[in-house]
């Protein structure tokens, strides 16, 4: 019995004990978390008495910024997993203090989120609100906001505001919307020579304290394009603002789609080609872009398509619209250019297949009465896409290279070379080196490439009328004197 009445005991005694440890623990919590609430509460006062210390141009122009602050109030700053006193030039917001700056900080670090955003008056039954919010909002006051957050704080923030009368100025508010119209957030909005700053979720940023202008705007985000296709988008130039009311201007960016391109002939995959055209209603003139390669390639592809939302892509092999197979035998076979599926999917990748048809030819030395050796390894070839010679397109500086090298063997195109875009005429340039003759030829020859099935079996004759010959040393062609194209 005293056994068991020793054992109660101590199991009463257990957890009487563990009761009260638990109260001291909670306790201890409680005490710290009123602590650290009593330090934000100075930091996020402090925080606001530093904004209304600025002027009103600084406020305008300020953004948000965040900083990291010691419970002492001094800035802090991060390095690796740790923090540092800060130990750098002087901020509007930080400043190194002699004894403390670059040692390291081992106590409850508190981040302090200062903004400044321009606010609409209440008017009859409308509410207030953030001006970059509201359509036509005006800019007659500034609210300033100071939040301060730690890493034990669960779910709520200790956080303090103010309004500003503001003077009348100039304001500039910048939208950045994707191609549904919605707000873009994270979107770096700069004014050439001026200010910067990040767009919220609203997708707006304000510029204010600015003079008339003009001015020159650019927004960027990384991996997003514009609806050419352009990344960064082109900046817009000439903006003049009115004084006392906010100017609007407005960039439509998204995430791009992937088109990937593989050349096909008569259905049959593994062939190569140089070159695929794509176009979209949607755009701008020139409402197109050309992805090529220099050499030959089974598929190429095009990362910087805007998904409009309404609009599909039209694909097809070549530099220029006029190689669009469904235009160039309307009268015949009929075919339709392939088109993507629309609305694109932001990020997603499409594959496309695209026709090549086969150019079927043989070129000889001498004459057709006189034929020679078939021509292999010319000392020139290029097939020039004619009716692309003054082709542009929204991803091409200047004009599209229409021209491409080929290479003969016992006088018929390469392998590689022999699948060309629908075209009604393609140049074959020829310049080759006639042993018997002693001279080289360069001579032009014109294709039709208007069938699926590939081109009309073609016979050209190096020494045909209309050619050019250099009678004088074999380093003459060499040098470039009669070459192609």
């Amino acid at each position: 019995m005293t056994l068991i009445e020793v054992l109660i005991a101590s199991v009463m005694v257990a957890i009487i004990a563990v009761g009260t440890f638990t109260a001291f623990d909670a306790a201890g919590k409680s005490t710290a978390d009123e602590r650290a609430h009593a330090q934000a509460t100075l930091l996020v006062q402090q925080d606001q008495e530093r904004l209304r210390g600025f002027t009103t141009t600084t406020l305008e122009q300020l953004g948000t910024v965040e900083t990291y602050r010691a419970e002492n109030g001094q800035c802090l700053e991060k390095s690796g997993s740790s923090y540092l006193y800060f130990n750098g030039a002087s901020t509007l917001f930080c400043e190194k203090v002699t004894g403390y700056a670059g040692t390291t900080y081992k106590g409850t670090v508190f981040t302090v989120t200062s903004a400044s955003n321009y606010v609409s008056a209440e008017k009859g039954s409308e509410k207030a609100a953030l001006t970059c919010e509201k359509s036509g909002g005006s800019a007659n006051y500034l609210q300033t906001k100071s939040a301060v957050t730690w890493p034990l704080l669960k779910g709520t923030t200790v956080s303090q505001s103010s309004v500003l009368n503001v003077p009348s100025s100039y304001v500039l508010e910048v939208k950045v919307i994707n191609q549904n119209a919605e707000a873009v957030e994270g979107a770096t909005v700069s004014v050439a020579g001026g200010p910067s700053s990040s767009t919220s979720a609203s997708g707006c940023v304000l510029f204010g304290g600015l003079s008339s202008g003009p001015y020159e705007i650019s927004v960027t985000k990384p991996g997003f394009v514009d609806e050419q296709g352009k990344s960064p988008p082109a900046a817009l130039t000439g903006i003049t603002l009115t004084s006392g009311s906010v100017t609007e201007e407005k960039f439509t960016i998204a995430e791009p789609s992937t088109l990937n391109v593989e050349f096909i002939s008569n259905g049959v995959s593994g062939v190569e080609s140089n070159s695929f055209f794509a176009l979209n209603t949607a755009m701008k003139s020139p409402s197109d872009f050309v992805e090529q390669s220099a050499t030959p390639v089974s598929k190429l592809s095009f990362a910087k398509a805007f998904p409009f939302k309404s609009s599909a892509y039209r694909v097809f092999a070549g530099e220029c619209e006029s190689n669009n197979p469904e235009t160039l035998t309307a009268s015949t076979e009929k075919l339709k250019d392939p088109a993507v599926e629309s609305p694109l999917t932001p990020g997603a990748a499409y594959s496309v297949k695209v026709e090549v048809p086969a150019v079927n030819v043989e070129v000889f030395e001498g004459t057709k009465a006189t034929p020679k050796n078939k021509i292999t390894n010319p000392e020139y070839a290029y097939i020039s896409n004619e009716a692309c010679k003054t082709g542009t397109a929204q991803n091409v500086t200047g004009t599209v290279a229409y021209q491409h090298k080929v290479n003969l063997s016992e006088g018929k195109l390469e392998n590689k070379y022999q699948y060309q875009p629908f075209a009604k005429e393609l140049v074959l340039c020829v310049t080759a080196y006639e042993s018997t003759a002693k001279k080289y030829y360069r001579n032009t020859f014109k294709i039709e490439n208007l069938k699926k099935a590939g081109s009309s079996a073609y016979k050209f004759y190096l020494q045909e009328a209309k050619n050019t010959e250099d009678s004088g040393k074999e380093e003459n062609a060499t040098a470039g004197k009669l070459k192609c194209p």
